[in-house]
């Protein structure tokens, strides 16, 4: 109503301005209008035409866009199962690249461990041990793990090394290596125990401790590993040079020091004659040789060539006790040390290439690890001569005239000592104790033979001096009366007496 109410004063002045009616009025308006639209839309065709000729192109491009991404999705989906064709491909090749990793590693280790370098094939070919003792020494550790790695190597295989096969190939080479070391370590070392063969000059701790030990021990060891018969040889060789070494050298010296023990003349002297030989009793320092370890010097061979010289036959006993003892101990360490190991390994030198061990003892782990029987037999065979030697002269001694009981169990005291410092020194094989318990059982029989004679001896003076009815009076006559007092209510048996002794000795 509105819109009417506006159009009214409009409509009024066209009708009177044109003349005609309304109806006609607003006909001619509309023909106007439509007039002016149709130019219009007659002026908006090409563009009308070119849009419709757009929306169709469009069309056909986004139908044709449909059917690229159609064929693009089923071309991606077909990808898609190609990519993880491949993810599931590549993990297998990864996986099996791990796996050729770990066997190239293994192969490389095997390689390495089971391959003798061409260097150390030309040592043992071109040189003897003396000539590049270090080279050789490093040439039986390859030579070892080579061996070993292939041992356990082919105990994870399932099959044999076929003939010309790098597993057989490196296998002979390693064998050949081993027999060509073997044919010259064996004549090197036996050529080491010529200088304790030929003379006693040379002294055997010191090629022990500085030669056989720090430098020789892996070399002997190859051997006693690969070439069992061939190791007992060089330990035979061993044996023969050092029981003729100690049998040389101890004769030379037991026989001097008998020489020495000829000019001791022993007065015979019991405790009942005392008070008449007061110059031919038992001196006190002769008791100190009861201990092993003394202030006074010990007895030198060469000493036997001064005809002043004295000495006596406890001072002589105790000197050579105590070089036999330190043989022995020696010389069972040494055999345990060198011939019983049955691996090769590195033992423990200081930057001097010195051992660090004790060369008279052994450590507790080496008592436990060297326990044998076949050590002890080597011992025995080595020592052999120097035993017989050693009881020589101790029977020598114990069969001097006139010996006093004190020196006897002075004697015996100082053997069960030796006792002793060879178990402190885990020495004490049943061989050594048999040895230094035999000497001991057969020097009591003589000291309690020469309890008897003491107590037998001061009966007498006992008896006479009662039958005489002599007055007191000081002196050594009246300790004899007290005595005899008290010998008529005391039975002084040879145990009292002997154990008298032995708090009187040291």
């Amino acid at each position: 109503m509105e819109t009417t109410a506006a159009l009214a004063p409009a409509l009024a002045e066209a009708t009177r301005t044109s003349g005609k009616g309304i109806a006609e009025t607003c006909s001619d308006a509309i023909q106007r209008m439509d007039h002016g639209q149709d130019a219009v839309m007659q002026a908006r065709m090409p563009e009308l035409y070119a849009l419709a000729e757009q929306v169709t192109s469009s069309r056909a491009s986004l139908a044709k866009i449909r059917t690229d991404i159609e064929r693009f999705h089923t071309q991606l989906h077909t990808a898609s199962e190609h990519i993880g064709k491949l993810q599931d491909r590549s993990n297998t090749l990864n996986e099996h690249l791990s796996e050729q990793e770990t066997n190239a590693s293994t192969l490389t280790k095997w390689i390495e461990g089971a391959v003798i370098a061409p260097s150390t094939v030309r040592l043992l070919r071109d040189t003897n041990v003396d000539d590049n003792f270090h080279g050789w020494v490093k040439a039986v550790h390859m030579i070892e793990h080579t061996l070993r790695t292939l041992n356990e190597y082919e105990a994870t295989q399932d099959s044999t090394a076929t003939p010309g096969s790098a597993r057989a190939q490196a296998r002979d080479v390693a064998e050949q290596c081993k027999n060509l070391a073997i044919g010259k370590i064996y004549p090197y070392l036996v050529r080491l125990f010529e200088p304790i063969r030929t003379s006693v000059t040379t002294t055997l701790p010191i090629l022990q401790s500085s030669v056989l030990l720090p430098h020789n021990q892996p070399l002997y060891q190859f051997l006693a590993m690969h070439a069992p018969r061939v190791a007992i040889e060089v330990q035979l060789a061993y044996i023969n040079a050092a029981r003729l070494y100690y049998e040389t050298a101890f004769r030379r010296y037991v026989r001097e020091l008998r020489r020495i023990l000829q000019r001791w003349i022993e007065p015979a002297s019991l405790v009942a004659s005392a008070h008449k030989h007061p110059d031919a009793q038992y001196a006190a320092e002769r008791q100190q040789y009861a201990r092993p370890l003394t202030d006074v010097a010990a007895v030198l061979a060469c000493q036997s060539e001064d005809v002043n010289f004295r000495a006596s036959p406890e001072h002589l006993f105790h000197t050579l006790a105590l070089v036999f003892l330190d043989t022995a101990c020696t010389e069972y360490a040494f055999l345990a040390r060198f011939f019983a190991g049955t691996e090769m390994r590195h033992d423990v030198y200081d930057a001097s290439g010195v051992p660090t061990y004790n060369l008279l003892s052994l450590s507790p782990e080496e008592e436990r690890l060297h326990e044998s029987i076949v050590t002890r037999e080597s011992w025995l065979q080595v020592m052999e001569p120097a035993i017989s030697y050693f009881s020589e002269f101790h029977d020598a001694v114990l069969m001097m005239p006139s010996a006093p009981v004190l020196q006897h169990l002075t004697i015996s005291n100082l053997t069960q000592s030796l006792l002793r410092v060879a178990q402190s020194r885990r020495c004490l094989i049943p061989e050594l104790e048999s040895v230094l318990m035999r000497h001991v059982l057969e020097t009591w029989p003589l000291v309690a033979k020469g309890l008897d004679a003491e107590v037998d001896a001061l009966k007498a003076v006992a008896v006479g001096a009662r039958l005489s009815a002599a007055p007191r009076s000081s002196g050594a006559a009246g300790f004899f009366d007290r005595w005899s007092t008290l010998a008529m209510t005391t039975d002084l048996s040879r145990i009292n007496a002997s154990d008298a002794l032995h708090k009187w000795s040291p």
